[in-house]
């Protein structure tokens, strides 16, 4: 966590105390009002696959709670999935058994 304060000069000197004292009043404050969000880091893949495939591919999607951050249904489906870090290994063996899946990892 990185916290930084600016103070406007106003007129009236503080000192080091007083500057010690100000700067931990706002650190303070800003941590009582702030909102803490919790993500879990993901990797990004792209799966494209046939039609046939597709109820079970979204069945694999759901058992695993992914997120599907872009979808594109065209001649062929195209999903794009958060996976948490913790689930990429899994998440690649339960799709290797689909034959026209083609799953390319998404570089950042």
């Amino acid at each position: 966590m990185l916290i930084g304060v600016v103070r406007y000069y106003g007129g009236t000197k503080l000192g080091v105390g007083g500057l010690i004292h100000a700067y931990r009043t706002a650190a303070q404050d800003a941590i009582a009002a702030a909102t803490i969000i919790e993500k879990e880091v993901t990797h990004a893949f792209n799966a494209f696959f046939s039609y046939a495939d597709m109820p079970f591919i979204m069945n694999e999607v759901k058992e695993m709670d992914l997120q599907i951050t872009h979808q594109q249904f065209e001649t062929d489906c195209q999903l794009k999935i958060a996976v948490p870090l913790r689930l990429v290994e899994e998440f690649k063996a339960r799709l290797s058994s689909f034959s026209s899946l083609d799953l390319t990892e998404e570089t950042t």
